[in-house]
């Protein structure tokens, strides 16, 4: 990171990421700062890259039944940019692969596809392209296949633990600071930021209360079969696309009003069909290893796997985790190794206390600096797909 950043920078990189569906006016009043302030510092952070937004949609409400997780070892020896140049051109152009990364040595990759038949050409594609270019290791790529019907999709991009963990030790928004965001411990500080501190847990409440209610509903209405007008699936591919621009604007693009896109983006975020995230720029924060955590669980075990997953999303730093009866897959971001192993230490006490454990956890690491993006984050193309708008 070329320079540190302030504590109200991190704040509000910190509410951009907890609170995406926000405006700029309501998340400045959860955040409890001056309007003015919180748009001129975010117009800066954008600027400077520090994050990226997006407009996640539920795929299994849209025909998709599966997600699948990659992961394989590489021969160092092929440079990563031929690699990266004939894995894009060939196995990341598919509309299905939605996500891929690697540095020399490793790689990995998050799939969504509406069947199986679509899942394993991509696989065989894959196995072919890797074969021609020397570039795997001993064995075959790792795939891990969560039907959506069949496994729970916990944790999916989600930044605001991790992020919460950066900001200043005394932040009303810190765990452990909740009674002075509250008011409730005023002897330390003033009757200024006493009652600044009060209106700003109220504000967060009520916000807490809004995305609360719009991620239930988001989770709860799961499985295929929805239907979409053709207005609604133009709507969907412009806000999925664009996620920066407003209403308007995407109106231009998809040529029709800016009130059409206005109603079908509230009624898109109130059903759940999509959901706004903010992806911080890990790089530029001085995180330095990402790790993907692969758990198969011992079947006779009386405890659930369900158990180990709440018990799992303990853990600030887990971005994405999904799971079925006995196999899981996460991805976590740490500050540094010593972080990484504090963490990998616990994930082994769960598993022995909860007799879960059927074998030692596979750990990929990469390191946040070396990583090389393939494919970032991407949903355009398969929601066109899907939705029969290729043409």
């Amino acid at each position: 990171m070329t320079r540190e950043l302030s504590s109200n920078e991190r704040l509000i990189l910190y509410g951009l990421v907890k609170y995406p569906n926000a405006n700029n006016k309501e998340l400045a009043e959860t955040l409890g700062l001056n309007p003015s302030t919180l748009t001129t510092i975010k117009r800066r952070l954008k600027k400077g890259g520090l994050f990226r937004t997006i407009t996640v949609p539920r795929m299994d409400w849209l025909s998709c039944e599966l997600v699948q997780l990659t992961y394989a070892n590489f021969n160092p020896a092929v440079p990563i940019e031929e690699r990266v140049k004939k894995s894009r051109d060939s196995i990341e152009k598919a509309e299905e692969v939605i996500f891929s990364a690697g540095e020399p040595s490793r790689g990995f990759s998050i799939t969504i596809s509406r069947d199986y038949t679509n899942l394993a050409n991509i696989n065989d594609t894959r196995m072919e392209v890797f074969a021609r270019m020397n570039v795997l290791e001993s064995e075959h790529p790792e795939v891990v296949i969560f039907p959506y019907r069949t496994s729970r999709i916990l944790r999916f991009l989600d930044y605001a633990n991790l992020m919460q963990g950066d900001l200043e030790p005394d932040s009303p928004f810190r765990d452990g600071a909740g009674k002075d965001a509250q008011g409730l411990d005023g002897t330390q500080a003033s009757k200024k930021k006493g009652k600044r501190a009060a209106a700003a847990a109220a504000a967060a409440a009520r916000e807490e209360a809004r995305a609360t209610k719009e991620e239930a509903a988001f989770a709860g209405r799961c499985g295929p079969g929805l239907e979409l007008s053709d207005t609604e699936k133009q709507v969907l591919v412009g806000l999925v696309e664009h996620p920066d621009l407003n209403d308007r604007s995407i109106g231009e693009k998809i040529h029709l009003s800016r009130a059409t896109v206005s109603n079908q983006r509230r009624n898109f975020i109130k059903s759940g069909l999509i959901t706004r995230k903010c992806i911080p720029n890990l790089k530029a924060l001085d995180f330095e290893i990402l790790g993907l955590t692969h758990l198969r669980l011992n079947p006779r075990s009386e405890v659930k796997g369900e158990e180990l997953e709440k018990r799992m999303l303990e853990c600030p730093n887990i971005i994405f985790l999904c799971g079925r009866r006995f196999e899981m897959g996460l991805l976590a971001v740490y500050k540094n190794y010593d972080q990484f192993k504090e963490e990998k230490l616990r994930q082994l006490r769960l598993l022995k206390e909860t007799n879960l454990f059927l074998e030692p956890p596979i750990n990929r690491l990469f390191s946040v600096a070396q990583t090389v993006t393939i494919k970032d984050v991407d949903y355009g193309p398969l929601l066109k797909k899907v939705l029969s708008l290729n043409q």
